[in-house]
């Protein structure tokens, strides 16, 4: 009787069919969505005895549309609005985590491509897969549709593809650097 909810970055349709059919009772795809994840667990999971927590009767904060409309200016092609609410609607927070993903993966795609040159396919994957992961929770869709390419790359073992879907790689991660780089010197949009 015990709920089980897979939390994967699988989150094609036949990645949910694949859950549900060896069992799982429900499926939430990365990167996580907070509403889609509360609902689930308010569908699967009954309260132990006594009421229900009460329910909140005003919104929770969100982030000024002013900062989030400079934050969309400045970073252009990077999904602010399904970022911050997984950063708790912190414009502050994400402008820390944006700089830190961009200083900490300075160096994948130089690392992606020693393991492409070298033949090191599942180091390819795991360094894509990570990156996809990250990239996505931040809203740079586009880096996290790269690694993806990259992932699926790696899989199929092909290795013309691989390349050209590095060099698409490094091409966004510039971009979104520069971008990031941008607001680091100016400081948070007012």
């Amino acid at each position: 009787n015990l709920p089980i909810i897979a939390m994967t970055a699988a989150a094609m349709v036949q990645d949910r069919i694949a859950s549900a059919s060896i069992g799982m009772n429900g499926h939430i795809a990365k990167p996580i969505n907070p509403e889609e994840l509360a609902d689930t667990l308010l569908r699967w999971i009954a309260p132990r005895g006594g009421p229900a927590a009460p329910t909140p009767t005003t919104a929770p904060a969100t982030a000024d549309a002013a900062i989030i409309a400079a934050l969309e200016n400045a970073l252009p092609g990077v999904a602010v609005r399904k970022a911050l609410p997984r950063l708790g609607d912190n414009p502050d927070k994400f402008l820390r985590l944006l700089a830190t993903f961009a200083e900490r993966n300075a160096t994948v795609i130089r690392e992606i491509d020693g393991f492409v040159a070298a033949g090191e396919l599942q180091a390819v994957y795991s360094a894509a897969h990570n990156l996809k992961g990250e990239a996505g929770n931040l809203g740079l869709e586009a880096i996290a549709a790269c690694a993806e390419s990259i992932e699926q790359s790696a899989q199929t073992e092909c290795a013309d593809t691989l390349m050209a879907c590095t060099a698409e790689l490094q091409a966004e991660f510039v971009r979104v650097r520069d971008s990031i780089g941008k607001l680091d010197r100016a400081g948070t949009p007012q």
